[in-house]
C-alpha cells in the first residue's frame, strides 16, 4: 500500500475527513518523501531580535528525506498528537510566513498584534482530524471512570531515530511507588570536568506521554551543550493522580544529586526543565526542592508550560481555544484527571503561578504565539521579573503548542534547542 494510504498527516493530499491515526511509521520510502515542509521564514517576537531560519526543502520537489525529517516522521501518529485540538480537516491555503519585527526590551511583557501561522505551523494543523480531541477526552473519562485500559491505544510509542554521538544509559531510580526507568543521554566525547545536568520531563498532560516522546530533544540538547541530560519516567494520571508524578520527578532529581559522581555531573549545574504538562512538574519540583531543602537547582528551561489549572479567562485561552493543537476543553479534562478535586487546584505545587516569585531559580520561558496557554506563562514571568528573578522569555510567533514533542515542526524544535543551549551556556556550563 502506498505511504498515502497508511499516513495521510504526513501526505501532501488533502487530509480525509473521519481518519483515526492508529498507524506508526515504521519504514521510510526513498522515492516518494512522506512529509513535505515549505520553504519560509520563521520570525521571532518583541522578545528577542527577529531572526530568518531557511528551509532547504523546495515544495513539490521529490528527493529523500532528511535524516531529520526521518526522524520526526519515526514517531508513533498516536503519542506525536497526545495534545492535540478539535481542528477542522477542511484544506485551506497556509497563510503566509509571519512577518519580522523590532524587538522590544525583555523586561516589558507588552501585547504583540498576531502575525499569522507559520507555513509549517499551518500544515501541521491542517493535517489534523475533526474528532480528535473529543477521542482523546472521551477516552480520558473512561479511564477516570475506572476503565484505564481505554487510554492504552493513546500511550502508544516507538523510538525515534536519534541523532549520532550520543551514549545513552537506560537506569532505574527508586520511587515511593518502586523501581522506574530513567534514560540518560551523554555526549560521546569525553568531558576534563563534571557535566551540567537537565533532568527533562515528558508533556502529556500529566496523562499521556512517555521518555519516547521527548527522547529526540534530550539527545540533541546533550549533543549541543555538553551536558548530561535525563528523561524519567514518571506516574501518568488519572491512574496516578497529584502529587504521585511530582514525587516520582523529585526522587528522580534525588537519584541524580546523590549519584552525581558515577555519571560525571556537577550537582551544582542540575538544571529542571520540561515541556507542557512537563513544564508544570519542573517548577512544581523546584518549588517542593526549595521548601524542603531551601536549595534551588542552577535553572528551569519551561517550553509553553501549564502554570495554573486554575479556570482561565486570559486572553489566548479564548482566542486560542479551539484549532491549535492544544484544546480548552482537553486541557480541563487533564486537569481533572491530574487533580480531581478543584480546591487543591490553586495550591501552588499544583499551580505555579500561585507561589512566591522568588522560590524559583532563573528562567527560560519559551511560549507559542497561537497557544491556550501563552499568556499564563507569561503572567508568571512578568511575576518572575518583579520579584527580581533572572527570566529569559521567548514568544515564536506563528507557532502552536507541542513543538517539542510533534512531527512537522522542525523549525521550532531547532530553536528551542538553541534557546535552551544559550540558556545553559549564561548559567556557566
Amino acid at each position: 500500500m502506498r505511504p498515502s494510504a497508511l499516513f495521510p498527516i504526513f501526505t501532501t493530499s488533502k487530509t480525509q475527513p473521519g481518519l483515526t491515526f492508529l498507524f506508526t511509521i515504521s519504514h521510510f520510502s526513498k522515492k516518494k518523501n512522506l512529509m513535505t515542509i515549505r520553504s519560509g521564514k520563521i520570525a521571532f517576537s518583541e522578545y528577542i531580535p527577529a531572526r530568518m531560519i531557511h528551509m532547504n526543502s523546495t515544495p513539490g520537489k521529490k528527493k529523500p528525506m532528511s535524516p531529520a525529517l526521518k526522524r520526526f516522521a519515526a514517531l508513533s501518529v498516536i503519542p506525536c498528537l497526545a495534545l492535540s485540538g478539535c481542528v477542522s480537516d477542511k484544506a485551506e491555503p497556509a497563510p503566509p510566513p509571519a512577518p519580522e519585527s523590532s524587538p522590544a526590551p525583555e523586561t516589558c511583557v507588552p501585547a504583540q498584534p498576531e502575525t499569522g501561522l507559520h507555513p509549517q505551523a499551518a500544515e501541521f494543523l491542517r493535517r489534523q482530524p475533526a474528532e480528535l480531541a473529543a477521542r482523546q477526552m472521551e477516552a480520558i473519562r473512561e479511564a477516570r471512570n475506572g476503565n484505564p485500559a481505554a487510554l492504552a491505544p493513546w500511550r502508544l510509542t516507538e523510538e525515534p531515530l536519534l541523532p549520532e554521538g550520543v551514549k545513552i544509559l537506560n537506569l532505574e531510580y527508586e520511587s515511593e511507588a518502586g523501581p522506574r526507568a530513567l534514560r540518560l543521554f551523554l555526549p560521546e566525547s569525553a568531558a576534563e570536568t563534571p557535566r551540567a545536568a537537565v533532568l527533562y520531563l515528558h508533556g502529556g498532560g500529566w496523562v499521556l506521554g512517555s521518555i519516547q516522546r521527548c527522547s529526540s530533544f534530550c539527545a540533541e540538547l546533550a549533543l549541543k551543550t555538553g551536558a548530561a541530560v535525563a528523561a524519567p519516567d514518571y506516574r501518568l494520571a488519572p491512574e496516578a493522580p497529584w502529587p504521585a508524578a511530582l514525587d516520582d520527578v523529585l526522587a528522580a532529581y534525588n537519584y541524580l544529586t546523590t549519584n552525581a559522581d558515577d555519571y560525571n555531573i556537577d550537582p551544582d549545574r542540575l538544571v529542571l526543565a520540561g515541556d507542557s504538562a512537563g513544564g508544570q512538574l519542573a517548577a512544581t519540583a523546584a518549588l517542593k526542592e526549595f521548601e524542603t531543602t531551601e536549595e534551588k537547582p542552577a535553572g528551569l528551561i519551561l517550553f509553553y508550560p501549564v502554570v495554573t489549572l486554575e479556570p482561565d479567562s486570559r486572553e489566548s485561552w479564548k482566542r486560542c481555544g479551539k484549532g491549535f493543537n492544544l484544546d480548552a476543553d482537553l486541557m480541563e479534562e487533564f486537569n481533572a484527571a491530574y487533580v480531581p478535586d478543584p480546591a487543591q487546584r490553586k495550591e501552588p505545587l499544583v499551580s505555579p503561578l500561585n507561589a512566591a516569585p522568588e522560590s524559583f531559580p532563573p528562567v527560560l520561558l519559551v511560549t507559542a504565539e497561537y497557544d491556550i496557554l501563552r499568556d499564563q506563562a507569561t503572567d508568571f514571568a512578568a511575576g518572575l521579573r518583579k520579584a527580581g528573578v533572572p527570566v529569559r522569555v521567548r514568544r515564536y510567533r506563528g507557532a502552536v503548542h507541542g513543538f517539542i514533542t510533534f512531527p512537522g515542526l522542525e523549525i521550532f524544535f531547532r530553536q528551542g534547542v538553541e534557546d535552551a543551549a544559550s540558556f545553559l551556556d549564561g548559567l556557566g556550563r
